[in-house]
């Protein structure tokens, strides 16, 4: 009977996305840094508001923009609160960006007529922030919209408040907040994107370095320690057969016994305590063939389970041979023998729904977990 498995685990050394590091890329002191420094630019343009009250017309509008502002500025900042906030979808973007064009249409429309200049306008400053987390946030064309509207609904408003003799220098004004903010998140997400990218690659990389480090490292212990049973099994006998003191009979018995224990380690080592070694030994010296054979990894109750059933047909003695094989998903045993109805009736109670067939000098037993 074939066996399942290899004598050793290999080691992996392909990068696979198991490996690869999940979540926000960004360190915590890096977040702190960010929200520490929305945070203050936030307090600094609702305060330069609450100071400009009264530069407002309609106050009810002018606090419902500023409430708004902060709503959506807190719920862009999620990710540096919470690493796990998931990526910023397309809908949500341009929900952002609707946002952005009615809380600048908002203030405007609440201010005294010609303040476009003063504090009062604190959310050409604040809705920038939001332009730059659009843009750091992935999403740069909602961004460049973002941009544009805000541009354009102070634009709108010179427009309708000059009339169509708007100067340069006014729409300029109007336009450089949103304009600087886009563009320098533009460039830094620029710089910063590849550098992420590659940080990513290289972590990716030493993580799975330290797992082949681990799974070479357990590799080796099992060797090492299959090494140490083979010389203590071995050696001794090796030792005995060249200086003569066992018959060539004796010889050939223990070098059949030792052969059968080497393919027991290969083949079904998981199945193999001091209890089933010792059955083993004892099954095999009174002329019984036995085969063993299981599959790894294996479920611990699973294996418990044959080790088990192995201790029930090992211990029979008029048991002349056994096969004996373990799969996670299949226990199959097949014994003949002289005298096996004590192995009949004790296998359905180790293995509850086995599929059992009894014939004289023979017992199979079939089990699906």
């Amino acid at each position: 009977m074939t066996s399942t498995t290899s004598a050793h685990p290999t080691p992996t050394t392909s990068e696979d996305s198991s490996t690869r590091p999940t979540g926000s890329s960004v360190t915590a002191p890096v977040r702190t840094a960010c929200l520490v420094a929305a945070g203050a630019w936030s307090v600094l343009h609702v305060t330069m508001a609450l100071l400009s009250w009264e530069l407002v017309d309609e106050p009810w509008l002018y606090l419902a923009a500023l409430l708004g502002c902060g709503l959506v500025v807190v719920r862009m900042l999620m990710p540096l609160i919470d690493p796990r906030t998931r990526p910023l979808g397309r809908g949500e973007g341009l929900m952002v960006v609707a946002a952005i064009g009615l809380i600048e249409a908002a203030d405007l429309a609440s201010l005294h007529p010609g303040e476009l200049q003063t504090y009062a306008n604190w959310a050409q400053g604040w809705t920038a922030l939001l332009i730059a987390v659009l843009v750091l946030r992935g999403r740069p064309g909602h961004g460049a919209l973002a941009a544009v509207t805000q541009m354009g609904v102070q634009v709108t408003y010179l427009l309708l408040e000059h009339g169509v003799v708007v100067s340069l220098s006014d729409v300029a004004q109007a336009s450089v907040a949103a304009l600087l903010w886009f563009l320098g998140s533009w460039g830094i997400r620029s710089v910063v994107q590849p550098a992420d990218r590659l940080a990513s690659r290289l972590l990716g990389r030493a993580v799975a370095s330290a797992g082949d480090q681990v799974v070479l490292g357990e590799w080796v212990a099992v060797r090492e320690q299959r090494v140490r049973e083979l010389e203590a099994d071995v050696l001794p006998f090796l030792r005995s057969v060249s200086s003569g003191a066992v018959s060539p009979a004796d010889a050939a018995l223990q070098a059949s016994l030792l052969s059968a224990r080497l393919r027991d380690d290969l083949r079904a080592r998981v199945l193999l305590d001091a209890g089933v070694r010792e059955a083993l030994v004892r099954a095999r010296a009174r002329g019984a063939v036995v085969r063993l054979s299981a599959s790894t990894p294996l479920d611990p109750g699973r294996a418990a389970t044959g080790r088990a059933v192995a201790l029930c047909v090992l211990g029979g003695s008029d048991v002349d041979d056994v096969t004996l094989r373990v799969t996670p998903d299949r226990l199959t045993v097949a014994v003949e023998g002289a005298d096996l109805e004590g192995i009949a009736e004790a296998l359905p109670s180790l293995l509850p729904g086995v599929s059992l067939t009894e014939r004289p000098g023979f017992v199979w037993a079939d089990l699906l977990w």
